[in-house]
């Protein structure tokens, strides 16, 4: 994704569920998340998110108190 943004920047990423493997708990998001999308995250791209099964097995809660995530 970094190399699509670096030559046609845009603004945002839609999620379609299944973010933080393998059961959306906050204790992956930075391995999960954070560090595979950190290019994006320095320039600012934000992420617009639905949950999917994986996401809601412990971490529903934790993705919703998430600031790096929109849930929409």
């Amino acid at each position: 994704m970094l190399s699509v943004y670096k030559k046609s920047s845009f603004d945002f990423v839609l999620a379609s569920g299944d973010n933080i493997y393998p059961n959306g708990a906050a204790r992956h998001f930075s391995r999960k998340f954070e560090e595979p999308f950190s290019g994006l995250l320095k320039n600012h791209v934000k992420f617009h998110t639905v949950f999917g099964n994986h996401d809601v097995e412990e971490g529903r809660q934790d993705q919703c108190n998430y600031p790096l995530f929109r849930l929409v």
